[in-house]
């Protein structure tokens, strides 16, 4: 919603009813219509409200002491306008607005007219409602507050009047809305490059083949087809033992079965796990950057939201480094801290944790018994010198993984994922709500994941010679362009970060979108809080070394 602040303070007084006869009443309207601004800025308010049991009178401080003084009051109030007119259907604006300030704790006096309503905060708690409104994606049209403004929209200088059911535009998904399909070059793709049908099916074994010759297109079964869920537990089985003489003889890598999987599209699991898991107030720690939906459903439902940011050292080779320290999610953790989200291989700096940090984090989440969500759609993209790390549901009781065909395999059109939890409570309730999703997944896409997955080694192998060649396509690049850019070193998955020097990310992208034909990603579409001169370069697509000509030739001739 838009929101202006008005100037005035106000005081809130209570009469006895048989204080405010027909005269008095009158008599407090005049000097009230004579002496505000109603009708000259706007930007004033006064109300009268009378029931059998009190009359209250809000109204700028000064204006009605000399008749109402020694009454009952309230002072030193401030007022949020709602920008109107509001329709008489729409349902839970002043709930929207007033629970984000009740989370703040911050209490409030409302009015409502016939076009809007009115917010009034405590005068020493306005600067904290208005960085409590614009954090959730409220817009504050005249903020006093220095740097207040939305986060994780779709474009710069956008409002946030478009929150739908506690959730604000999502950045990356509309910026991709904004460029993917009138920008000829994608240069900031997270997947990897995708496969055509003919080449999946022509290197696919007889089984496979003749599931899709034979395929029935009815619904399919809620958990998802059988024989997929066992090749995804059978891949996750099949790397058992060497994670067991990777990892500390005190971490057990338990062995999973098929009750453990459930099959769903990526994103609707990121939802369903937060609606099974979370209520209003909980806690969570959440990587930062991160996937928007990864913390947005959990702040729709009302949790208080800490973020896990990482840090950016110089490193090798003129390079930056970019890590995530265990001991500052440490210090996060509280009484109320329900559970930690993390996403590694991590999207979009390309940050992975070394094997004893990655014990450290999941021993963490056990000392103080929350849940761990563990978004791992890149793993399996881990680059030379960084191992593979267990799937959190491996290695403990309480995480619910996430995983899928899109990222790591190159089929994102399939929009195949899955959720692993040893968890029976968890699952339960995660199955219970899928039946208000998607209910079941498209039976072609789950027999041509089974397809993926059965030929997962030649893929993942393909797609990391893919994008160590482009890294290097993307380091010479950055070589003829020292002056402008620095480097993130590329450590997993198929995304890193380019800082940019001396220029804005968004305003850059915005040129280079408009000018040059090229999608670059801005680091502020993934609310990164720690700088805003990033962007997401993506390395998993064929063409990276063409747009990388273009773009240096562009850059050439500024």
């Amino acid at each position: 919603m838009k929101l202006l602040v008005l100037g005035q303070r106000y005081k809130v007084w209570r009469l006895q009813p048989n204080e405010a006869d027909k005269a008095s009443i009158a008599k407090l309207s005049e000097v009230l219509l004579a002496s505000s601004s109603v009708g000259q800025s706007g930007e004033d308010i006064f109300s009268i409200t009378k029931t059998k049991d009190e009359v209250s009178v809000v109204a700028s401080e000064n204006l009605v002491d000399s008749i109402l003084g020694g009454k009952k009051v309230e002072e030193g109030w401030r007022a949020f306008k709602v920008c109107g007119p509001l329709d008489f259907g729409l349902v839970g604006i002043l709930a929207d607005l007033t629970s984000v300030l009740a989370r703040a704790k911050i209490c409030v006096f409302t009015v409502s007219t016939y076009d809007t309503d009115y917010i009034l905060v405590k005068d020493d708690k306005l600067e904290p409602a208005v960085v409590a409104l614009t954090e959730y994606g409220h817009s504050i049209l005249n903020s006093p507050v220095t740097g207040a403004q939305p986060v994780a929209k779709g474009g710069k200088g956008e409002t946030c009047d478009d929150v739908v059911a506690g959730f604000r535009p999502f950045g990356v998904e509309r910026y991709f809305a904004k460029y993917e399909f009138s920008a000829p070059y994608l240069l900031c793709c997270s997947d990897c490059n995708p496969l055509t049908l003919k080449e999946l099916l022509s290197f696919s074994d007889d089984e496979s083949l003749q599931l899709w010759n034979n395929l029935s297109l009815g619904y399919t079964e809620s958990k998802g087809l059988p024989l997929l869920r066992e090749e995804i537990i059978n891949m996750y089985n099949s790397e058992r033992l060497g994670l067991l003489n990777a990892v500390e003889s005190s971490v057990g890598v338990e062995k999973l079965e098929v009750e453990d999987a459930l099959v769903v599209c990526p994103i609707e699991g990121i939802y369903l796990t937060a609606r099974a898991l979370l209520q209003a107030d909980d806690e969570i720690i959440v990587v930062s950057p991160s996937y928007q939906s990864l913390f947005e459903v959990a702040r729709s439902i009302g949790c208080d939201i800490k973020e896990w940011k990482y840090k950016m050292v110089e490193g090798n080779n003129s390079e930056l480094e970019v890590s995530f320290d265990v001991g500052d999610l440490e210090k996060l953790f509280s009484s109320k801290t329900k559970l930690v989200v993390v996403n590694f291989p991590h999207n979009p700096t390309g940050a992975i944790l070394s094997m004893q940090d990655w014990i450290n984090l999941v021993n963490l989440c056990r000392k103080n018994g929350c849940y761990l969500f563990s978004d791992e759609m890149y793993r399996g993209l881990e680059h030379k010198g960084h191992p593979t790390l267990p799937s959190a549901s491996q290695i403990y009781e309480n995480a619910i993984t996430l995983s899928g065909v899109s990222k790591t395999l190159g089929l994102p059109g399939l929009r195949i994922g899955w959720l692993l939890t040893r968890s029976k409570k968890v699952m339960q309730r995660i199955g219970q709500l899928k039946d208000y999703t998607t209910i079941c997944s498209s039976a072609p896409s789950e027999v041509l994941a089974v397809m993926g997955i059965r030929q997962r080694q030649r893929l993942i192998e393909s797609n990391l010679a893919l994008i160590q060649s482009n890294y290097e396509a993307l380091q010479d690049f950055v070589s003829k362009h020292k002056s402008r850019f620095v480097l993130s070193t590329l450590q997993a998955g198929s995304t890193v970060y380019l800082n940019l020097l001396n220029e804005d990310a968004y305003d850059f992208a915005e040129r280079v979108a408009n000018e040059a034909g090229t999608m670059l990603l801005p680091s502020k579409v993934f609310s990164d809080s720690s700088a805003d001169n990033h962007l997401r370069i993506g390395l998993g697509r064929k063409n990276v070394p063409l747009i990388l000509d273009r773009l240096d030739k562009y850059l050439s001739q500024l």
